[in-house]
């Protein structure tokens, strides 16, 4: 796996932390738990990186080499709420996702000179666990994708 992909896990960790550390109240990631990996022990609201992979194909090759790169991020979210409601929770996690989307969209490190997207967002089944001790788990995965046209050899 390049290098890229790897510092790609940490940019992508590193801004979402330091935008849940400074969010206001009301805000979508104010009081989030964001970790490189998911935690032994995570906290009711967490956000954490997971798969990192990458392709690497020829964009051009007449006078000088070119390869398009993709790099693609699991950004996960887990939220799980006693005595939640699925509504309540599943809203929770699409604002978060929204909030995450947007964070990692405006991060100029990520992909110099190529784009940054969120291409998919996927949802686990939500997990409903029943009485006496009845909880709310949802578990989202959004994937981010950066695409650079870089010099090879």
């Amino acid at each position: 796996m390049p290098l890229i992909t790897w510092m790609a896990k940490r940019v992508i960790a590193a801004r979402i932390a330091e935008r849940a550390a400074s969010a206001a109240e009301g805000d979508a990631l104010a009081g989030v738990q964001v970790e490189y990996a998911l935690p032994a022990n995570p906290d009711r609201v967490c956000v954490y990186l997971g798969r990192a992979r990458s392709s690497r194909a020829l964009a051009a090759a007449e006078h000088n080499v070119l390869y398009r790169e993709d790099v693609l991020v699991d950004v996960r979210i887990r939220v799980s709420q006693p005595g939640g409601d699925i509504e309540e929770v599943e809203g929770l996690v699409e604002d978060i996702a929204n909030r995450v989307a947007d964070v990692v969209s405006e991060e100029p490190r990520l992909a110099p000179g190529g784009s940054v997207a969120v291409t998919v967002i996927d949802q686990d089944p939500t997990i409903v666990s029943p009485d006496p001790d009845s909880s709310v788990t949802v578990n989202a995965v959004l994937t981010v994708t950066l695409s650079m046209t870089l010099p090879g050899g």
